[in-house]
C-alpha cells in the first residue's frame, strides 16, 4: 500500500521559514530600538504591513536556499537546451567604467586599441560627460585580383608591389593607392561593398602619370576616378 501524501497542520519549519516567527521578532526588534515613539503594533499600521511583507520574502529566500541543487537551476520548459542561466543573463554585463568600455570597443571586429579620454567642461561647452574616442583599426587582408594585400585600416594608404615588363627587361613598381580620411568633410563615407566597374584620370580619359621630382626617377604620382556600381 502507498504512503499517503499529506501537508501537515503545524510543519516543523526552520526559523527562516517561519513567517509568525520572523514577524515576532521584527515586532520585538521595533520596541527596542523605537519602542519610545512607536507603540502601536496592530495589522493596521503602515510599518507594521511593511514588517509583514519583509518576513514573507524572508520566508521564499528561506524555502529556496534549502532546496537541492537540481530544484533550484531546473526550468519550466522541458524543452530547455540548459539548467544553467548565460553568465550575461545572471552577471553584470554593461561596461561602467573607461576601461569596461575600452574592452568593449577592442572586441569590435577591426579595432586593435581604444582610449576614452574624458573632456573638460571648457573642452564639452560646459556639457558634463563627454568623452574623446581615439581608435587605433587593426591590419586586414584586402583581396585585389588573384592576391591579398594587407591594409592597415588607420591609415588612408594602400600599396601594392606590381612587376612590369618592358622590353628584354622587368621592373618593379610600388602603386599607392591614397584615400580620403575618415574625418574629411568634403567626402562622403562608404558603408557599403562596392564593386569597381573602371579607372580612369580624373579627366574622364587615360591615366596620366606625372614624375614627382624626387631622387628617385620612378616616383610619379596620378589622379583617378574610380567608378562603382554605385553610380
Amino acid at each position: 500500500m502507498a504512503d499517503t501524501k499529506t501537508i501537515p497542520k503545524n510543519p516543523n519549519l526552520k526559523p527562516g521559514e517561519d513567517f509568525a516567527f520572523l514577524r515576532e521578532e521584527g515586532i520585538q526588534l521595533i520596541r527596542k530600538l523605537a519602542g519610545l515613539i512607536w507603540t502601536d503594533y496592530n495589522a493596521h499600521d503602515p510599518g507594521i504591513t511593511l514588517l509583514e511583507a519583509f518576513s514573507y520574502g524572508l520566508t521564499e529566500l528561506g524555502l529556496r536556499a534549502s532546496l537541492d541543487m537540481k530544484d533550484i537551476i531546473a526550468r519550466v520548459s522541458h524543452n530547455s537546451q540548459s539548467a544553467l542561466f548565460a553568465p550575461e543573463v545572471i552577471l553584470p554585463s554593461q561596461p561602467v567604467t573607461l576601461k569596461d568600455f575600452q574592452k568593449l570597443l577592442i572586441n569590435v571586429e577591426g579595432v586593435r586599441n581604444a582610449w576614452l579620454l574624458p573632456l573638460t567642461l571648457g573642452q564639452a561647452q560646459n556639457v558634463n560627460g563627454l568623452y574623446k574616442l581615439l581608435l587605433e583599426l587593426d591590419v586586414i587582408n584586402l583581396t585585389i585580383g588573384p592576391s591579398e594585400v594587407p591594409v592597415d585600416l588607420s591609415s588612408s594608404l594602400i600599396a601594392r608591389e606590381v612587376t612590369v615588363a618592358l622590353g628584354p627587361e622587368n621592373r618593379s613598381y610600388r602603386l599607392e593607392v591614397s584615400f580620403p580620411y575618415w574625418d574629411d568633410q568634403d567626402v562622403v563615407a562608404l558603408s557599403e561593398i562596392v564593386t569597381i566597374d573602371s579607372i580612369e584620370g580624373a579627366g574622364g580619359g587615360g591615366i596620366t602619370l606625372t614624375a614627382l621630382g624626387s631622387q628617385d626617377p620612378n616616383d610619379y604620382a596620378a589622379e583617378i576616378r574610380v567608378n562603382n556600381n554605385r553610380g
